[in-house]
């Protein structure tokens, strides 16, 4: 029942600084109105969806814009109630706990597991919600000693639930359960390409699945990396998987490969201002997260070129860079470019973005070009064919990429 006087109190939204003043013109109608929407809300037990669609309504802006506020301040009050249980239990530290999968933010990665004394508590410093969407909750902290023996839940890629020791941080369990187990599965895996085939799906196929990963989105069961400089493209490819490491083998092993593929050898220049930062790239590349680079003309994705020579000129934009040499497997679904622009352009998805200018609330923004358009029809890369004189093969998955060492 704390939340309940937490909210009825209302003190978060006395002034309403914390609302964007572009947005939320009318912030007194506003706070009025998500004080009694979140009051029903936590009393009755609706699920946030509701109060989204209310919300929306009433302030007449999207449901998107609505859910980012909704799901914040629900945290924010549930933050406030348990820092008064904390007191009330007279404890005196507390500890940041995240969720344990590939969803969570690096903000919130790099908090789990840090304890802190309650003097300290602050909501958006060390106390959720660090940011919009946000997982994270807090827990008591009584001393390593104390979760001895314990366990804490953690999920897979298919988001099914298993346990690991509680005292176990975020960077912790990605060491293990992520990147190293990654590491594992390609050492194990045979020089000929044994992925299960994908199944290319029609048109009607691929709508259906972008508004299923939209839904995802309006309900606050998922988010979009704002940071990321292809948003909509990284949420996508996350969904579906193809933000996986690519293959790196020896040189002999990738000429095995370069036999075998349906796209040959793959050039990709890349360069920075330091050597480091070159090789931070590089490895980021093998073994980080999936990072498509800004330069987007053509659609979204990693760029490769067959030409050595225009991975060359990329790479030498600044004093220092590096080229990456690669293929794809055998099995990867390369579509033409001019196929999946025409496909794209029959969903109508590119007018609806062009019409609004916030279009977040529709499902056409799930498909912000032809390439998300073309990846969650399952093609793994789009080969430009010539088109304006191009000859880049723009990559989608990155599971499907074996990398010269």
């Amino acid at each position: 029942m704390i939340e309940v006087f937490v909210i009825i109190k209302k003190p978060w939204a006395q002034d309403g600084k914390n609302f964007s003043d572009r947005i939320w013109t009318n912030k007194q109608k506003l706070t009025s109105n998500l004080h009694t929407e979140l009051s029903q809300c936590i009393i009755r037990g609706d699920e946030p969806a509701k109060v989204i669609g209310r919300l929306s309504e009433i302030m007449n802006v999207s449901e998107r814009q609505a859910g980012r506020l909704v799901m914040a301040e629900a945290a924010a009050i549930s933050s406030v109630a348990k820092k008064d249980c904390f007191q009330e239990l007279d404890v005196e530290e507390f500890q940041f706990v995240a969720t344990l999968d590939r969803h969570t933010s690096e903000l919130c990665q790099s908090m789990d597991g840090k304890h802190f004394k309650m003097s300290e508590y602050q909501i958006g410093v060390n106390v959720p919600p660090l940011h919009c969407w946000c997982r994270s909750c807090t827990v008591p902290y009584f001393g390593d000693e104390v979760t001895e023996g314990e366990q804490r839940a953690a999920r897979d890629e298919d988001g099914k639930t298993y346990y690991v020791p509680a005292n176990m941080t975020y960077s912790e369990w990605k060491k293990k359960f992520v990147n190293d187990k990654k590491i594992k599965e390609l050492q194990k895996s045979e020089l000929n390409d044994s992925i299960k085939e994908t199944q290319i799906l029609n048109r009607e196929e691929v709508i259906l699945k972008a508004k299923e990963l939209h839904k995802e989105l309006l309900n606050g069961n998922d988010f979009i990396d704002e940071k990321d400089p292809n948003p909509v493209f990284e949420y996508v490819t996350r969904k579906i998987g193809y933000d996986n490491v690519p293959k790196v083998v020896s040189a002999l092993e990738f000429d095995t490969f370069v036999r075998e593929s349906p796209i040959g050898i793959l050039y990709r220049g890349v360069n920075a201002d330091t050597v480091t930062e070159v090789e931070e790239y590089v490895n980021n590349f093998k073994l980080g997260k999936l990072f498509t680079g800004i330069r987007q003309a053509y659609g979204h994705g990693i760029y490769f070129s067959p030409k050595e020579s225009v991975a060359q000129m990329y790479k030498k934009e600044n004093q220092h860079g590096a080229t990456i040499c690669a293929t794809l497997m055998k099995s990867a679904k390369v579509a033409d470019y001019r196929m999946i622009l025409k496909e794209y352009s029959l969903t109508g998805a590119d007018v609806v973005r062009l019409k609004y200018k916030d279009s977040k609330e529709r499902w056409e923004y799930i498909l912000a070009s032809l390439s998300e358009y073309a990846a969650l029809a399952g093609y793994d890369a789009i080969a430009m064919n010539g088109f304006n004189n191009n000859d880049h093969i723009i990559v989608l998955n990155r599971g499907k990429v074996v990398v010269k060492e």
